[in-house]
């Protein structure tokens, strides 16, 4: 059973990744209009800095731990 199971789960898994992958890149074309939009400088205070540490700050662990061969 865990043998006919395994090719579904791999084909779950790339069409997961592959719409996260065009969901990335319509990001990234979205940010390029956006910036394009703005004025050269853009002056920020320092609490509007420090705002995007907490909302990344778990995804090097992860993309890490992902990495890691397993023991």
């Amino acid at each position: 059973m865990r043998r006919t199971l395994h090719p579904l789960f791999v084909m779950l898994a790339s069409i997961t990744q592959q719409e996260l992958a065009r969901q990335v890149a319509y990001l990234k074309k979205e940010n390029e209009i956006l910036r394009a939009r703005l004025p050269k400088n853009i002056r920020t205070t320092k609490s509007e800095r420090v705002q995007p540490l907490p909302a990344g700050s778990g995804l090097l662990q992860i993309r890490t731990q992902q990495f890691q061969p397993s023991r």
